[in-house]
């Protein structure tokens, strides 16, 4: 079996509750907010030695305190709003939703990851009365909006697994291809196809390893612009080639090669031999054999798309990890039924052509 994993953000809140219902740590700090983190301090030093403290909602109050507020301390011992900056995107966003995080690209809400088995199905029917089997969702699991996409590898492929449904390909996007991801998808007997992150720079316009000619040990040869280097030193952890410094004072890509840095007396280059096995990874994924075996991850985005338009899971009516994983489970059901059902009137349809 074949399988893609992709990444969705849920939301629970609409755009103007987001607006009603600032946090302390993302709003203006002066007038307001001050007065509310003296009232939140006061209720705190007021009733928490009470049997109030054992209640839910003060204990949520005095989470906001500590991972918002702070106590300045001096004569008069004043309660101040911790800055923006000193605050942890990993606290609560909203005391009606507490298990909802904050992401500076996405807001505020839940991370989404899904499975979908896929076929390379764009070969031409051998026989027209049949139709293609439908891509089915095999794994939904919710979780922080902070939580990094890679540290979610691991538990979509125990839980397949462990359900007999463990694919022998899964196809990912470059936030699933570090060496960790690749290592966890070996140690169950699951290739992952994942490209490596761009190189650092190569965005901008710098020239990178990438651009450099290596022989077959991994030792630079010559730089892109064709100049032979200086002088080699190879050690175990690292390896470093110095190009002339007449030469490269000279060239047309001075500014952009890593071998003439700013602030450096001569032009060397430093990298260790796991970045030459990135190169040869990233070349290897810049050839066509690749990218025809990639393309069928572009199907997982019109999967997410459906999910979370057609299923609504955009928006949610509902709050809490819990509520939001149930819900996030029985849509990826629903889908699933939408599609068997399409799969199964199709058939019918042929037949009785």
């Amino acid at each position: 079996m074949q399988a893609s994993l992709k990444t969705s953000f849920a939301s629970t809140l609409t755009d103007k509750e987001t607006a009603a219902l600032p946090t302390l740590g993302r709003v203006n700090r002066s007038g307001g907010c001050r007065e509310a983190a003296r009232d939140i301090y006061e209720v705190i030093e007021q009733f928490g030695l009470t049997e109030a403290s054992s209640l839910v909602s003060f204990q949520l109050l005095v989470r906001v305190f500590d991972e918002q507020c702070e106590v300045v301390i001096g004569p008069d011992a004043s309660v101040a709003v911790r800055p923006a900056r000193k605050s942890d995107c990993d606290g609560v966003m909203n005391p009606a939703d507490p298990d909802a995080r904050y992401n500076k690209h996405r807001g505020v809400g839940y991370l989404v990851q899904i499975m979908e088995t896929y076929a390379e199905d764009d070969l031409p029917e051998q026989d027209e009365s049949t139709v293609a089997q439908p891509d089915l969702i095999t794994h939904v699991s919710v979780g922080k909006l902070t939580m990094h996409d890679q540290d979610a590898l691991e538990l979509a492929l125990d839980d397949v697994a462990q359900r007999g449904m463990r694919p022998q390909q899964l196809l990912a996007d470059s936030h699933y291809g570090s060496k960790d991801c690749l290592t966890q998808g070996q140690q169950r007997g699951v290739e992952i196809v994942s490209p490596a992150m761009t190189a650092k720079g190569s965005r901008q316009g710098k020239l990178t390893l990438e651009d450099f000619e290596l022989d077959n040990s991994g030792r630079i040869v010559r730089c892109p612009e064709g100049h032979a280097l200086l002088g080699i030193s190879a050690g175990i952890q690292k390896l470093q080639v110095v190009f002339p410094q007449n030469v490269c004072e000279v060239c047309s890509r001075c500014k952009d090669c890593p071998a003439a840095a700013v602030g450096r007396t001569s032009s060397r280059f430093q990298y260790t031999p796991a970045r030459v096995r990135q190169r040869e990874r990233r070349l290897r994924e810049d050839t066509d054999s690749f990218r025809a075996r990639y393309r069928w991850r572009a199907g997982n985005e019109a999967t997410m798309s459906r999910f979370k338009h057609q299923m609504a899971m955009a928006r949610l009516r509902v709050r809490g990890m819990a509520s939001v994983t149930y819900t996030a489970l029985l849509r990826a059901l629903g889908l699933n039924i939408i599609r068997v059902a399409a799969y199964r009137t199709a058939g019918m349809t042929r037949r009785a052509i």
